[in-house]
């Protein structure tokens, strides 16, 4: 304790306390001023708010870090001052102690602005159904007509936080004038460290991997408890400090006009709010062999293979030795075979295929305060239609919030590691968690039990690193002459096919299997040692023997095209937004000319277009673009000044895309809320 004598410990522990009642006393405000007519039970409250602790405990060090930085300046600057001149006073004060009475000035000054930030995230709440974000820097410009609005719609509201700002404002002025006590500029210089080190920590939410995050909150399915953890300035923080990747080409009206033409037709879209909501009426799926409404609706079982580029299949030029059960899988199904993938990491593809809409290029969403926004997931369409909705994976399902979001996104059951570890006597035989085999006997276990029609999805993981596979497996490799050789990521490949044959071969024995259509995509390729066209290459099976007809198909697509194809599988009859096509029907927009669209990947700050025999790739701070062919023989040559105008139009579609997907993310305009989606719904029945 002698050390921190002469210091302001006192003092700064005092201002960390009043930053934690500020952001409790936050959160009741929320609790009361937003309380739902028909509010959850009290222990849920209470849960809810042990649950926003770790959410202020990261809080706390942007309450602090401005006023403690200031202060360290100062301290600095007196320091090298006292060095020179050999003065450890002013007016009568130590220069610590001066450099003390500024930092609490700011500090408490500070403590003004964001207590009017913490309260007008709740109040945000009664519109947008979700804590302020991105929205809050992007309006400051309009800060003197927002205030006035307020003022118009909630004077009450208003003039009570105008009086809590001028009570810290007058704080702020007068609590430093009373400070007399003495402090060492040395000692102080020292502790301001030390509380960098805490601030440090409280900012990641603790010694985790990964740090705290806004979609952590997402734990209830209830809107209003996840947001009554959070708290405004922790949202806005967060969403602060993910890099903006782009800027708008075009207005936002013509961005709605652009983007419509390129998904279908005009008359197909049935709201301005909402610029992409379409009907999917019910009926017969063209690419079926029969009516779906003629019987009971087929079940849609989903198969994501983790890194699973088309290049390990046999027909893209792969080792045929990899993929030996896909390879014969190939020629039994609708094969795509010029799929790509969204994005470059497990969650863009995620997020693509689930919700219609391209992930961000940097920085997943997943991992931003847009996760809370409303999404028309696809679980959540089938969901509505009858299906139940589950979802496998043998890793860490709290991986990029996959606990959270998925649920979210309509899937009733999320089952990963933790989950799963109380289905089996077996220990997961990765480091990373059970292995393909594994989950797959647990998911065909599961399937088994299900009742009426089921959207049940899977995620590999043994081809993801470290490619762990069983010892059996690979004493079998090593014996066998045709693929001793096999080490690392080819024989975890070829784990997942045997895994996959194993899981089929099981599956055609169900009486469930003749009415379910089977899907196997992968989220990404596997990037490493492929050329810029097998980076972005991904295979799409549809597989229903009983069902639909073998074919190869070479039309361009991608994973945003999984949701409306999907859907129409399972017989529509929904309302839905997505940026992609159904595949099973005659494609409308663009002229009639598929494309695919992407946005980052083996490398982030990309967006890119492929249409007929061109891809593009334009990186957001480099300049120019690049054209390329997307079908043999490739080449390295830019196109773009052979091509210029095909270059022109590429590069304008992919903007506006992007800029049309990340405007709908910061508005919360992909998806109505339950009165809205309930008006849209009817109006389209009677169009």
């Amino acid at each position: 304790m002698k050390r921190l004598q002469n210091t302001a410990w006192k003092q700064r522990i005092l201002l960390l306390l009043t930053a934690f009642l500020i952001l409790v006393a936050g959160r009741v405000f929320f609790l009361v001023y937003n309380y739902p007519k028909s509010p959850p039970a009290p222990a849920d409250i209470a849960l809810a708010f042990v649950r926003g602790i770790p959410f202020d405990l990261a809080t706390i060090p942007v309450f602090l870090l401005p006023g403690m930085l200031v202060g360290l300046g100062l301290l600095l600057f007196f320091w090298v001052l006292q060095k020179m001149r050999k003065k450890e006073t002013l007016a009568g004060l130590s220069t610590a102690t001066w450099a003390f009475r500024i930092e609490l000035a700011v500090h408490l000054a500070f403590f003004a602005f964001l207590i009017g930030l913490m309260l007008s995230s709740a109040y945000n709440y009664r519109f947008n159904d979700r804590h302020l974000g991105w929205e809050f820097s992007a309006y400051l410009v309009d800060l003197p007509m927002l205030a006035r609005s307020s003022i118009e719609r909630s004077p009450v509201f208003s003039v009570g936080v105008l009086t809590l700002k001028n009570i810290f404002v007058a704080l702020a002025i007068w609590i430093p004038q009373r400070l007399k006590q003495t402090f060492q500029v040395g000692k102080e210089i020292l502790h301001l460290l030390l509380w960098a080190i805490l601030l440090l920590v409280l900012s990641r939410g603790g010694f985790q991997a990964s740090p705290i995050r806004p979609a952590d909150a997402l734990r209830t399915g209830n809107s209003y408890l996840d947001q009554l953890s959070l708290n405004g300035v922790f949202t806005v923080s967060r969403d602060l400090s993910d890099e903006e990747e782009f800027r708008p080409v075009v207005d936002r009206q013509e961005a709605v006009r652009y983007s419509r033409a390129l998904i279908d037709r005009s008359d197909a879209f049935l709201s301005d709010e909402f610029p992409l909501l379409r009907y999917m009426p019910p009926g017969k799926s063209a690419m079926l062999e029969r009516s779906v409404g003629t019987v009971k609706k087929p079940n849609i079982v989903l198969l994501i293979l983790e890194s699973g580029g088309a290049s390990l299949l046999k027909h893209h030029g792969g080792d045929p030795r990899l993929t030996p059960f896909l390879n014969d899988l190939l020629f039994q199904s609708v094969y795509f075979e010029r799929f790509f993938a969204s994005g470059g990491r497990s969650a863009n593809g995620i997020f693509a295929m689930f919700t219609g809409i391209p992930d961000r290029a940097g920085r997943t969403i997943l991992r931003s305060s847009q996760i809370q926004n409303r999404f028309g997931g696809l679980a959540t369409l089938l969901a509505q239609n009858g299906y139940h909705t589950s979802f496998y994976h043998g890793g860490d399902a709290t991986f990029d919030n996959l606990n959270r979001v998925l649920p979210k996104l309509g899937f009733q059951i999320v089952r990963g590691q933790e989950a799963l570890k109380n289905l089996t006597d077996e220990a997961p035989s990765s480091t990373i968690g059970f292995d393909d085999r594994q989950v797959l006997r647990l998911f065909l276990k599961h399937l088994n039990e299900q009742e009426g029609p089921f959207f049940a999805s899977y995620f590999s993981q043994s081809t993801h690193h470290p490619f762990s596979i069983p010892a059996d497996f690979a004493s079998r490799l090593a014996s066998d002459a045709r693929t001793k050789d096999m080490k690392g990521f080819p024989a975890s490949v070829r784990f997942m096919d045997e895994s996959l044959k194993e899981f089929f071969e099981s599956a055609r024995k169900e009486p469930w299997f003749k009415n379910t259509i089977f899907l196997v995509v992968a989220d990404h390729t596997q990037h490493a040692g492929l050329n810029y066209l097998q980076d972005r290459q991904i295979p799409l099976f549809i597989y229903a023997p009983d069902l639909l007809q073998p074919q190869i198909r070479s039309d361009i697509a991608s994973q945003l095209d999984l949701l409306p194809t999907i859907l129409a599988l399972s017989g529509g009859g929904s309302v839905y937004c997505s940026m992609g096509r159904d595949l099973t029907s005659q494609f409308y927009g663009n002229n009639g000319k598929p494309f695919a669209f992407f946005a980052g990947g083996s490398d982030t700050d990309i967006i890119g277009w492929i249409e007929g025999d061109r891809i593009l790739f334009k990186h957001f701070f480099l300049e120019p673009g690049i054209l390329v062919p997307s079908v043999e023989p490739l080449s390295g040559k830019n196109l773009m000044t052979d091509e210029p105008d095909l270059y022109s139009e590429y590069l304008k579609n992919a903007r506006i895309y992007y800029q049309m997907a990340r405007t709908l993310e910061k508005e919360n305009s992909i998806w109505p809320d339950s009165d809205g989606l309930e008006k849209i719904y009817r109006h389209a029945k009677t169009r």
